[in-house]
């Protein structure tokens, strides 16, 4: 067997030995046009999306306490959106 033969089955080895590594996280922060602008005609949607496990979500504005936070349970492989335009 050839060195560079033998390099390429050692690299992908290696490689295929290695786990993907994906972000996984429990926060998250965005921060949304102003509505009260020039984007108003516009909705504004948030999407989501679970994996192998489903997830609970809570919407909320901190800085604006009298948004009513958002609570959704998503179950494990589906994807939603979310208006929150209005």
């Amino acid at each position: 067997m050839s060195l560079k033969r033998s390099l390429f089955l050692l690299f992908f080895l290696l490689m295929q030995s290695i786990g993907a590594i994906a972000q996984s996280d429990i926060d998250f922060w965005f921060a949304a046009p102003d509505l009260q602008q020039s984007h108003g005609d516009r909705p504004i949607y948030l999407r989501i999306a679970t994996s192998k496990s489903p997830a609970e979500v809570r919407i909320s504005i901190p800085a604006n306490p009298s948004f009513a936070p958002i609570v959704l349970n998503i179950p494990a492989d589906t994807a939603i959106s979310v208006n929150l335009s209005g």
